[in-house]
């Protein structure tokens, strides 16, 4: 048997048709695959950066040399001009401020915070956390705060630590939560040497001043030797003319926009009738920053202090040094046997003769480390006839 079999004849109409659809669709699979593979990679970048962020703490040098770069502003000609660059100073600086609203505590007990508006400022940023910086107290025993930014978007944050000598907490802000314009808008700020502060320069106090969120009051320093006592030592406090309420809390920056202070009314003496700005320098804050940043422990001795300068010694008749005023009971100091009376004067092999450069020295200790949480100080106690000299083996605990 024989069969024919007939050819059907070929449509190149739609043959063509069919090519270019299939041309077409392949065109956009390609695209479809070329664009989820950029995002990938881009994703996977940023997954890197973020790995990679990390806390970074700008502060000024103590190389005057390294200023040269900086703008100098000379107010000495027209007291409007030097107000002027301030406020110029403050339009940039009041995107890195932020409001903070607490939302949650660690337990029944903690210390719950006043319902007033606190303030807080970013001090390092990158393409993972924000991280910022809060005034005294403003986030004291909480977990959580929430964080208003300067466009006004509200995000909760989580408190990494808190110093709970000088009240000051670090708050982490996720990035992502953050459009990259804003992100991108918002500065860091620089944390000046406060020890080169002279009575006379113009400040500027940026924050919640005289109950005003965000608000700016320009003045004067009117002081930089005075301190005031914490636990384990003492802090620098830098005296303005600016008047401010009870309620104030922000930042002080000087005239080249760096920070300089920030706004504490527990540095506030008690006899002081008209109420005046004054502020923590950021001098002896720079390492509390870092531990707080890193959610590293304090050390904690156990004493109240005051520093017997060359006009006590004079007056009174007694050392140079740091004069234990105070210590806690069940202390490490008052497991010791350090006393009330005793005067440090060195701790280790060096001289200690500051409250201020006693907090900067345990501060500057890593409990990690076994053989650092065990300092010698040597102390003068009173005895008949003079001082007897003596060392004390201190054991630091946490705090």
């Amino acid at each position: 048997m024989r069969i024919n079999i007939k050819r059907k004849p070929i449509n190149k109409k739609k043959l063509l048709r069919g090519i270019f659809a299939a041309g077409v669709m392949g065109l956009v699979f390609g695209t479809i695959a070329a664009l989820s593979f950029a995002f990938i990679f881009r994703g996977l970048e940023d997954y890197m950066e973020r790995r990679s962020s990390a806390v970074i703490i700008q502060t000024e040098s103590d190389n005057t040399s390294d200023k040269a770069d900086k703008v100098n502003r000379d107010f000495s000609n027209s007291e409007d001009t030097g107000y002027q660059e301030l406020y110029a100073i403050a339009a940039k600086v009041e995107k890195a401020i932020v409001r903070l609203n607490v939302v949650q505590t660690e337990s029944y007990s903690a210390m719950q915070g006043d319902s007033k508006v606190k303030t807080g400022i970013v001090f390092s940023k990158s393409a993972k956390d924000i991280y910022i910086l809060t005034t005294p107290n403003s986030a004291r025993g909480k977990t959580f705060v929430d964080v208003t930014f300067a466009d006004g978007l509200t995000i909760q944050g989580r408190v990494i630590e808190t110093d709970y000598i000088s009240g000051l907490s670090v708050v982490r802000v996720e990035a992502a939560w953050i459009s990259n314009s804003v992100l991108d808008a918002m500065p860091t700020i620089e944390l000046a040497n406060s020890n080169k502060a002279a009575v006379g320069d113009r400040v500027l106090a940026i924050g919640n001043i005289n109950g005003y969120l965000t608000s700016a009051v320009a003045g004067n320093i009117s002081s930089i030797n005075n301190t005031f006592s914490v636990t384990d030592g003492e802090l620098q406090m830098l005296g303005t003319d600016i008047p401010a309420r009870a309620s104030t809390n922000g930042f002080l920056f000087n005239s080249e926009g760096l920070l300089c202070g920030i706004i504490s009314h527990d540095a506030d003496s008690a006899d002081n009738e008209i109420n005046l700005i004054n502020a923590i320098g950021c001098s002896d804050l720079t390492a509390t920053i870092y531990k707080l940043s890193e959610g590293i422990h304090f050390p904690y001795m156990g004493i109240r202090t005051n520093t017997i300068n060359y006009i006590t010694s004079a007056i009174y008749d007694i050392p140079l040094g740091i004069f234990v005023r105070a210590v806690d009971m069940d202390s490490p100091a008052f497991e010791a046997g350090l006393m009330v009376g005793d005067i440090i004067v060195a701790a280790g092999e060096e001289g200690m003769l500051t409250g201020r450069r006693l907090h900067s020295y345990l501060m500057g200790i890593n409990l990690d480390k076994a053989g650092e949480r065990v300092v010698e100080f040597r102390v003068l106690r009173a005895s008949e006839g003079g001082y007897e000299s003596k060392i004390i083996s201190i054991n630091l605990l946490d705090r």
